[in-house]
């Protein structure tokens, strides 16, 4: 018997590493592709360590840094405002649906299902956005639209709810005199952090990934954020490159490192934020382990 657990642990081992590997393995070609001069890559292509090294690309993202570092503060901002909202709004919303003495609860939760399942278009969401909302080029227009409120990570919380909060747990806090709105603030969320956290990182990670929001209602370029300017700035390394001729007969623009350079900014904040709340979702899965 301990011989095939041991045999069944060294599978999992296995099987982890090659996940891993298969994690890793682009990301740091990623990084080398950054690292590489822009004429080893166009003769050799990429590798995971740079044939010849070169920095033009982040000296070129450096040169936009005014640039650059603005919208790399409004995508942050937005994150985290983003990400605190559409947390509490989803957790406010599934804890109601998870109690079964809700009043009209299945229509509830339908109507949020629907929400995933359909929707009105791109064209009919612009026109409500722009010409009702009015929130075109607002900083609204980069946090409401798709992203404030998501009716899968509403479910989710409602299925957590329901079959991780013990009902025991809530009739005591009722019979302690506690109203609804301590028992959803003082009981369910200090033993909610797993799920907490793991709907934060959707958000966040859907957040700062964003660039639909800033493509659709964006036309202000001292308003748009991260994903957005990245992309701007490869645009226009691509056509200075194609007319480097009659602009500067010297000039070199590094379009392929910058794009490997590009990626590494883009995904770097979120694998740091990751890191950091990786040790709040073990804390929280300890904290949040009930027995009835």
């Amino acid at each position: 018997m301990r011989k095939e657990n041991r045999g069944f642990e060294i599978l999992g081992y296995i099987v982890l590493g090659i996940l891993t590997a298969a994690c890793i393995i682009p990301f740091l070609l990623l990084i080398s592709g950054s690292l590489t001069d822009e004429v080893a890559i166009t003769a050799n292509g990429y590798s995971f360590w740079p044939s010849v090294f070169g920095t033009e690309a982040y000296k070129y993202i450096i040169d936009h840094l005014p640039t650059f570092g603005r919208a790399a503060l409004i995508s942050i901002s937005v994150t985290i405002i983003g990400t605190v909202i559409h947390t509490l709004l989803a957790a406010s919303m599934a804890y109601p649906l998870s109690r079964t003495e809700l009043p009209g609860r299945s229509v509830l939760s339908f109507l949020v299902i629907i929400t995933i399942l359909l929707n009105g278009g791109l064209v009919p969401t612009y026109l409500v956005y722009t010409q009702i909302l009015g929130i075109k080029n607002t900083y609204l227009a980069l946090l409401v639209p798709t992203l404030l409120l998501n009716g899968y990570n509403i479910i989710l919380m409602r299925n957590f709810f329901s079959q991780s909060i013990p009902v025991s747990m809530i009739e005591a806090a009722k019979l302690d005199g506690a109203s609804e709105w301590q028992i959803f603030v003082r009981t369910v969320f200090p033993i909610s952090k797993p799920m907490l956290t793991t709907v934060a990182l959707m958000a966040g990670m859907a957040y700062w990934n964003d660039w639909n929001n800033g493509l659709y209602y964006m036309t202000d370029a001292n308003k748009m954020g991260l994903q957005n300017i990245l992309n701007s700035i490869i645009k226009n390394a691509e056509f200075l490159s194609q007319n480097a001729g009659s602009v500067s007969g010297s000039m070199t623009i590094p379009v392929e490192s910058l794009r490997m350079a590009v990626a590494v900014f883009a995904a770097l904040p979120m694998i740091i934020a990751y890191l950091i709340l990786q040790k709040y979702f073990i804390a929280g899965m300890t904290m949040g382990a009930v027995k009835e």
